[in-house]
């Protein structure tokens, strides 16, 4: 985790010094959060691919807690999607980390326990 965040400190602190302005700490701030998670949680079962589809999905998902509870429209609706995308996503990796740990490998990441 503290590999993520360094990388993404630098990251922003690179494009501020660019462009002189400064960045939205708010988004970035949960970017960083979903970014750290992933890696605790799933480590190196994800491609950077999985990597950008699911932070949308978890910062989809956190928005979701911030809008008006009415599941049929709106952030909400969009939420339970990306919820389900999430749990769709972990479902796939968990054979490949039960097979990890059956080899007799130590754990790298929440998932593997």
């Amino acid at each position: 985790q503290e590999k993520v965040c360094r990388e993404a400190l630098s990251r922003h602190a690179a494009e501020c010094k660019r462009t002189e302005k400064p960045f939205d700490a708010m988004v970035a701030f949960r970017s960083l959060g979903a970014k750290s998670s992933q890696e605790a949680f799933l480590g190196p079962y994800l491609s950077n691919e999985m990597k950008e589809k699911l932070e949308l999905d978890i910062l989809t998902f956190t928005m979701g807690f911030l809008s008006f509870p009415f599941p049929y429209a709106g952030g909400l609706k969009k939420a339970l999607g990306a919820k389900d995308r999430i749990e769709k996503a972990i479902f796939k990796l968990v054979p490949k980390a039960r097979e990890y740990i059956i080899g007799g490998n130590e754990p790298r990441c929440l998932l593997e326990h």
